[in-house]
């Protein structure tokens, strides 16, 4: 090697090759040994994700954005093969309903069925015991490859789609995204009873500062105020630009509870950050309406939004700087009726434990104990809690109330 390409090759000045991140497999199984087979096929191409049952896999899954393809067996604690691949065809998370998915199955002949169920349920492939090296890197290569494109794909159209979606101003969606958006987030919220709220934020004094300072300092000031909720709000939440000095969030999975607890803070985020003091003094605040999702009647995205902006005008016409919601003994009634407390979910549960909600919960102890009791004995199995005498005597006791 001559003196000038061996300092090209030494000095970093000069460009070093940056290497691509692998590819991303999510491997839920819950024997180490399959984890293993398969990561040892593929670890030279692509970096591993391991989770130990349906529940974990599908957590991960939704976590991380990298993931380009799952492997999952079918008989698995928690959530088996099955009903993993049913929630992942129903997201509404594009790169979850559509990430190739191989089940892992055995050679005999009654596994026949097995395959046809995870087939029609939307399983993509099968990987079949005992794993041949080879077959686990080439089905790898395939189906990584193949959402890899599809991404690129839907990258582009994204691109086409934005430009007639988004408000020229700020860069946030426009009106008429927020209501295709939120009959989408609604209908998913419906069918798996999660939480929706809506909230519609306002700017104090709008009208003074286009009477005092002008169209292009109100300019500049939108569009802080876009950046600004941009800055706050989570990734699965949607801004749309609704009005003049009227903004719009779409907030899947939020309580109205948990929804106005962070619009006051919203509030006090713009009441304490500077905007322009040579044009605007003193603090930039604002009104927020909050609305929220009831399950027991029929869902309407416009209905959510027109009860978000008339609280928003009433914060507004008590003075501004403030967040309004709904009564909170209406939506305490709402929110823990009748037909909600039948389907309890682990985190209404929690919710109404820490909230001190004892006698809503009290009517049905024994059915959440039937719920977690499973639950109960996967962790004294996996973490050796030694707690089979007392498992067997909470069990006794759940089928004797």
């Amino acid at each position: 090697m001559t003196e000038s390409s061996s300092n090209l090759a030494k000095s970093p000045a000069q460009g070093a090759v940056k290497t691509a991140p692998k590819p991303k497999i999510l491997v839920i199984d819950d024997s180490r040994i399959v984890h293993a087979a398969i990561k040892k096929a593929v670890k030279e191409e692509f970096d591993v994700i391991d989770a130990y049952d349906g529940e974990e896999g599908w957590s991960k899954l939704r976590e991380d954005n990298g993931v380009q393809m799952v492997i999952t067996d079918q008989g698995m604690p928690r959530l088996d093969g099955f009903g993993l691949i049913k929630r992942i065809r129903e997201s509404a998370i594009s790169r979850i309903a559509e990430v190739p998915i191989i089940m892992v199955t055995g050679a005999e002949q009654e596994q026949v069925e097995i395959r046809e169920k995870a087939l029609n349920l939307g399983a993509t492939d099968f990987l079949t015991k005992p794993f041949e090296n080879t077959i686990i890197l080439a089905r790898a290569r395939s189906y990584t490859k193949l959402d890899q494109t599809i991404r690129e794909l839907e990258e582009s159209e994204d691109a086409l789609i934005e430009q007639a979606v988004l408000d020229a101003l700020t860069g946030a969606y426009n009106h008429r995204y927020l209501i295709e958006r939120g009959e989408k987030d609604i209908s998913f919220a419906q069918r798996h009873w999660e939480e929706l709220s809506l909230f519609c934020l306002e700017l104090d004094n709008f009208s003074d500062y286009v009477l005092n300072v002008g169209q292009e300092v109100t300019d500049k000031l939108l569009k802080w105020a876009a950046d600004l909720l941009k800055q706050t709000m989570r990734k699965e939440d949607t801004i749309a630009r609704i009005g003049d000095c009227r903004f719009a969030v779409l907030a899947p999975s939020a309580e109205h509870f948990d929804a106005i607890s962070f619009c006051e803070r919203i509030k006090e985020k713009f009441a304490t950050t500077e905007f322009d003091k040579s044009a605007i003094v003193g603090n930039i605040t604002v009104s927020i309406g909050v609305a929220s999702l009831v399950h027991e009647q029929e869902p309407d995205i416009k209905q959510l939004l027109d009860e978000s902006i008339d609280r928003a005008k009433q914060a507004k016409i008590l003075g501004g700087n403030r967040v309004i919601g709904a009564n909170p003994e209406e939506i305490r009634a709402k929110l823990y009726s009748e037909a909600r407390l039948q389907k309890l979910s682990l985190d209404t549960i929690t919710r109404l434990y820490h909230n001190g909600e004892y006698d809503l919960l009290g009517p049905y102890l024994k059915k959440i104990a039937t719920s977690i009791f499973p639950l109960l004995e996967f962790c004294n199995k996996k973490m050796r809690w030694n707690l089979d005498t007392e498992i067997k005597k909470i069990s006794s006791k759940i089928a004797n109330k």
